[in-house]
């Protein structure tokens, strides 16, 4: 497939990629989802998010840490931190705060006038899975390339109980909770409250509906959008296409949790198609070798930026917590409120 005649075809639209998973253990045994604080399951119509588009991103991220993927991305480290594995890539407060203020500022206020080039010779997967600078220019670049990973036709999620049983016999836990009581007023329950932090008690657990579901099938969704790559220039857009296509073609392992190992469903292989303006599909082969030596290519022609290290200590936390992240100074209008004027 000539992947620079696809990308300079205006009638494509996407490339969808579609992975049939199912679990280690077997078709038909249980799967634990993702766990959302205060809401458990994330689950609705019988379909439950086992990965969600964020976590997908953050762990084909990671992947640009290895050879031969690494020489494809500047290598930016904020101490010891890759910015590989920074939440907010590089509009996250580790780099706004530290020695690299400027440097970033400069190349945000430069892509909020369009020219995208230096974001792209510091963080380039910003512009694949997407960035927000909320707290400057408050530009956002939206995410050409997702992956979700869910769980279709839920029919059963199992309740989870548990019961820890302490290693210790019952004279020395006895023992134990005379001298936790000794030359002391503390109440019977207080005593068991101890005990059980120091793990010295028999403890159950049950937590309703947390206990793993059973689901008819496990599908891995990725779509790669030509939309917002046609708004850069021709190398850069190059450069982000091969990046992306790196990511697509990867081989992923799909290790989410303690009781979710996925691996791929024998009978259901993976497929790679590309998506008409017109919405027709067609079947497209593509090797991870085939996207690997397209990016590498578009990478010597874009050039990749340089390795940098940036320092976040004290001194430049006090020194841009001062100034703001605009570099300027901030100020603060008499008749505004304390938000206004932090974020002024």
């Amino acid at each position: 497939m000539d992947m620079t005649q696809l990308l300079g075809n205006r009638d494509v639209v996407a490339i969808n990629s579609t992975e049939f998973l199912e679990p280690a253990s077997g078709k038909g045994t249980t799967i634990q989802p993702a766990t959302y604080a205060d809401r458990g399951y994330n689950m609705s119509g019988g379909i439950a998010v086992i990965d969600s588009v964020q976590s997908q991103a953050n762990r084909l991220e990671a992947i640009f840490k290895e050879e031969p993927y690494a020489r494809l991305v500047p290598q930016i480290k904020i101490n010891e931190t890759n910015l590989l594995d920074i939440g907010h890539r590089l509009a996250d407060a580790m780099v706004n705060y530290s020695s690299g203020n400027k440097t970033v500022r400069e190349a945000f206020d430069k892509a909020d006038k369009g020219d995208f080039t230096l974001v792209a010779k510091l963080n380039p997967t910003a512009l694949v899975l997407g960035i927000w600078d909320s707290r400057h220019t408050r530009l956002k670049v939206p995410r050409m390339l997702g992956f979700s990973v869910d769980a279709n036709g839920v029919g059963i999620v199992r309740d989870r109980a548990a019961q820890y049983r302490a290693s210790i016999d019952s004279e020395t836990k006895a023992m134990l909770q005379r001298d936790a009581n000794a030359g002391d007023n503390t109440s019977e329950k207080k005593t068991r409250a101890k005990m059980s932090e120091e793990g010295f008690n028999d403890i159950p657990s049950f937590d309703e509906k947390k206990g793993g579901c059973i689901a008819e099938e496990i599908i891995r969704r990725g779509v790669l959008n030509f939309i917002p790559l046609r708004g850069y220039d021709q190398a850069l857009r190059k450069y982000l296409f091969g990046l992306a296509l790196v990511m697509l073609t990867y081989p992923l392992d799909h290790d989410y949790r303690s009781g979710t190992l996925l691996v791929q469903d024998p009978e259901k292989p993976a497929k790679l198609e590309i998506v008409y303006r017109n919405g027709t599909r067609e079947a497209v082969q593509m090797t991870r070798q085939q996207a690997l030596d397209f990016a590498k290519d578009a990478a010597k022609e874009f050039g990749v930026g340089e390795n940098q290290s940036f320092m976040l200590n004290d001194v430049t936390y006090k020194q841009y917590q001062k100034t703001g992240t605009t570099g300027k100074k901030a100020e603060a209008t008499k008749r505004g409120s304390k938000k206004e004027s932090v974020e002024a």
